[in-house]
């Protein structure tokens, strides 16, 4: 039997660090190692400044300083106190994008300074120490910067918008309104976090998050994040939620992070709102705060609130037809409806009813439309009080009464139908009879349509957009078309009721105006029974 072989893992030092060099030299992560190295030495500030001659940038801190320079030079140790370690959880890697970020580095702490290149360290070089004047906390000079001084300033005002100490650039210093001890907000179990929009006077919903870990800006899987927008705040407890190495723009196992961070959002919303609910009048909680818990998906709240405030209702507000590009025949119903009216049937609550469905839907919001029914916009949750009562108009029986004075077949471009002239048109709904005071469209669209016209003095040609939308397959509206059916309607509908024949000859010839060669002139027109035209001259 052979003997086992035992196997131990090897690091080429050199290949690794080439590796890192690569990963590091044109990456912005030097700056924000080095604005986290101030903030973990307990430093009150950063500066960075340029040299833009020499393209050399210079940061300084004061901070507590650095004791030992081996630390920086070694992966893997971040020479930090234990105290630093335990709280920060440094990774000892940060320093090494500093390292390859320009190219020789000079740092300065203590009244000490070593000065050293990328290639010192990948070959392992002696890196002599020697005296220097600097006795603050930690100077380092990055010469010959590998950034533009454009790229670096946009890097640090990205970096410092949520960052724990003030940051300057050449002296002026950088804007922080995310930082932790300026937006307020409340410690949950993910971090400390300040909701936009909880706000008792002017609620506002937001589904975008920026989050900081540390005080630098990192992503959380899919949470939605915008920094430009309305958006949550959110500085990441990084006890239990650690980045990403070696970039660490990203929280390890961001997905459930995500997860967690929306079930605390959701919380502190449902505590907002029952706050509200409890201490506002029914009217005004359900007025303010309806649309809000539509867009939380925390409709529910509103299941025993007696009231369903004005914005949810709407009625008809004018003659229905097909609309479109955002256009709707529904206005703004001008009250509260209460439980009580609901319940007790003073008020009957219906379904929005869209009147391209076939069939006598257009004679059933036309009714409604004359005896302001009200309908409900959007869905109740389920549960609500108000849900058993809402009905759906299709499902209401209609009766048209009325004597057939004449019909005849329109054939228009885009809307085709029988036209059925009425003497004493009236329609029966709900208990109430009304006189049709305008045209409607019954049956299937188009060419199977019948269009129910009263018999009185009017333009009724607007019915044909209760059977064409007029909309052609490029999205484009045929309005020289609608223009030239609805004239031709009118006309067909004048002579069905028994226009004067001068009238009818009269809308015929109306072109004559732009005929000079006629002007003056007298002719006698004969029309025969089959339609048959002859003209000749007076």
């Amino acid at each position: 039997m052979s003997a086992s072989v035992v196997h131990v893992a090897t690091v080429d030092e050199a290949r690794f660090l080439g590796h890192l060099k690569s990963m590091f030299s044109s990456s912005t992560k030097v700056l924000a190692e080095l604005m986290q190295n101030a903030r973990r030495a307990k430093a009150t500030k950063v500066d960075f400044e340029f040299d833009p001659e020499t393209a050399t940038l210079v940061v300084t801190d004061n901070g507590c300083g650095i004791d030992t320079f081996r630390a920086i030079l070694t992966v893997a140790e971040s020479g930090w106190a234990e105290d630093v370690q335990a709280a920060e959880h440094p990774y000892g890697l940060g320093f090494f994008s500093v390292v390859f970020g320009a190219e020789s580095i000079l740092v300065e702490s203590k009244g000490r300074a070593i000065r050293f290149t990328s290639d010192d360290l990948i070959n392992k070089a002696g890196i002599p120490e020697r005296g220097s004047d600097f006795i603050g906390g930690t100077r380092v000079s990055l010469i010959g910067m590998h950034l533009q001084p454009k790229i670096i300033e946009s890097a640090l005002k990205s970096f410092a918008l949520g960052f724990a100490i003030p940051v300057f650039w050449n002296g002026a210093e950088m804007e922080r309104p995310h930082a932790a001890d300026v937006i307020g907000g409340v410690d949950t179990s993910v971090g400390r976090m300040r909701i936009y929009g909880l706000d008792a006077r002017q609620p506002h919903y937001s589904k975008n998050f920026v989050v900081y870990c540390q005080g630098l800006p990192i992503h959380v899987g899919d949470l939605p994040q915008d920094r430009h927008g309305n958006n949550h705040i959110l500085h990441l407890d990084h006890h239990r939620f650690l980045p990403r190495l070696p970039d660490r723009d990203a929280v390890i196992d961001g997905e459930a992070a995500a997860t967690e961070i929306q079930t605390v959002l959701r919380g502190l919303w449902a505590s907002f709102l029952s706050e509200q609910k409890r201490d506002l009048p029914a009217e005004a909680f359900a007025d303010k705060f309806w649309d809000l818990a539509k867009q939380l998906k925390m409709l529910d709240i509103m299941n025993d609130v007696g009231v369903i405030p004005q914005s949810q209702l709407s009625c008809l507000d004018r003659y229905p037809v097909i609309t479109g590009w955002g256009e709707s025949c529904f206005g703004s119903y001008p009250e509260h409806l209460t439980r009580h009216q609901v319940e007790s049937g003073e008020i009957l609550l219906f379904e929005e009813l869209d009147g391209e469905e076939y069939g006598l839907n257009w004679l059933r919001l036309h009714v409604a439309y004359q005896i302001g029914l009200v309908f409900l916009d959007g869905q109740l949750p389920e549960g609500h009080w108000a849900a058993p009562h809402v009905r759906s108009l299709s499902d209401v029986p209609v009766k048209v009464s009325g004597t057939t004075k004449a019909k005849g077949y329109f054939s228009g471009r885009w809307a085709s139908g029988m036209v059925r002239v009425l003497q004493g048109f009236k329609a029966a709904m709900l208990g109430r009879t009304v006189e049709m005071t305008h045209a409607v469209c019954v049956g299937r669209k188009s060419g199977d349509a019948t269009f129910l016209v009263p018999d009185r003095d009017g333009d009724f040609s607007w019915v044909l957009r209760q059977a064409s939308d007029y909309i052609n397959s490029d999205d484009q509206f045929q309005g020289t078309d609608m223009d030239l059916d609805q004239a031709e309607f009118s006309d067909q509908v004048a002579e069905m009721r028994g226009q004067p024949p001068e009238v009818t000859v009269r809308k015929l010839l109306d072109e004559i105006k732009n005929k000079p060669t006629l002007h003056g002139r007298s002719f006698a027109v004969h029309i025969s029974d089959q339609g048959e035209v002859s003209v000749l001259a007076a």
